[in-house]
């Protein structure tokens, strides 16, 4: 388990329980490290995820090549800690628990309210509450992160995808979703492009893998299957779905 920093200055570190976090005496169900100021909030948690839930195609696929990734490499990490960053309602989380036996895992969320619904169902799963661009966790703390259709929903991507590498340990690995070439809506009001990916994630991260889903113009929606690419492909500004499975490398491994 990873050392969890102190809610503020002069507190004691909480110590998870194994179904809850200590702090000073008294138990918590998720751990919180300030107010949410993203503007994202539980009302669009709920409008996102009726518009998804938990079987859309998408979401099904994301969380599929997820668990995959993440399945190739974890069995050389002794007792891996891994966290879902944007974990929501636990869609992801219930994946790991189920198919990653001997891995810690822990999901991470800035809006609370999902997390305390989350808690009472999965109460010996260490959830905690934090803004990313923020995040209060220590250096080089964590095997792998997985980050799902988050990175459209923060204005400040790339502070948050530094603390990301900050975050991962050496030779740590980021597997995320990331949607290319949509249109802001009032749930992802970020709009993402491959060369602005490629400045803000894969210029400090290794690329090992990646899979991109393009439009299917005959039916006027996604190939469901991800299609693989010998290289990334922005299809003249249409939407796309990425999916990348990528490595902390240290900068001087790079030279």
């Amino acid at each position: 388990m990873i050392p969890f920093p102190p809610q503020a200055p002069g507190e004691t570190n909480p110590i998870w329980t194994g179904r809850g976090f200590q702090i000073s005496g008294r138990m918590v169900p998720v751990l919180s490290y300030g107010e949410n100021q993203s503007g994202w909030n539980d009302d669009l948690t709920l409008l996102h995820e009726g518009n998804a839930g938990s079987m859309h195609f998408i979401d099904l696929a994301s969380r599929a090549h997820t668990l995959s990734e993440m399945r190739h490499w974890l069995p050389a990490v002794e007792q891996p800690v891994v966290m879902d960053i944007g974990c929501s309602s636990g869609f992801m989380i219930r994946e790991y628990r189920d198919h990653l036996p001997g891995s810690v895992v822990i999901g991470a969320d800035i809006v609370r309210g999902p997390l305390e619904r989350l808690a009472a169902r999965m109460p010996d799963v260490p959830l905690l509450h934090f803004d990313l661009v923020k995040c209060p966790l220590p250096d080089a703390c964590l095997d792998g992160i997985s980050l799902l259709n988050v990175l459209e929903h923060i204005k400040d991507d790339q502070t948050a995808l530094k603390q990301v590498y900050r975050i991962l340990k050496p030779g740590g690995e980021l597997i995320g979703s990331f949607n290319l070439n949509h249109a802001p809506t009032k749930a992802e009001p970020q709009a993402l492009t491959e060369s602005l990916l490629q400045q803000l994630l894969f210029a400090d991260f290794t690329i090992i893998s990646w899979r991109v889903s393009a439009p299917d113009t005959s039916e006027g929606g996604y190939l469901y299957n991800p299609l693989l690419t010998g290289k990334l492909i922005d299809p003249q500004g249409k939407p796309v779905i990425l999916w990348a499975r990528t490595r902390k490398t240290l900068k001087t491994d790079k030279l």
